[in-house]
């Protein structure tokens, strides 16, 4: 969805030798998150906290930095 963080997780359910599995995807709005509109040359970070019941976030907004590129080894 435009605009939107797309959050995908998994549920586990073991009950006895019965095991369930679940996979969930919300969407948020990236606007609802943020009090001010988005604008340009800011970073946006976003902390997620998963518990057993619920998910909450804490946005925070904070001016952008440029830094030098490192290289990154994906094996």
């Amino acid at each position: 969805v435009p605009g939107s963080i797309e959050i995908v997780y998994t549920i586990k359910t073991t009950e006895g030798a019965a095991e369930s599995t679940e996979t969930v995807t919300r969407y948020i709005s990236a606007k609802s998150m943020f009090a001010d509109d988005l604008k340009i040359n800011k970073k946006y970070t976003c902390t997620l906290t998963f518990s057993l019941d619920e998910i909450t976030w804490d946005p925070a907004v904070q001016d952008w930095e440029n830094v030098e590129a490192a290289d990154i080894t994906i094996q």
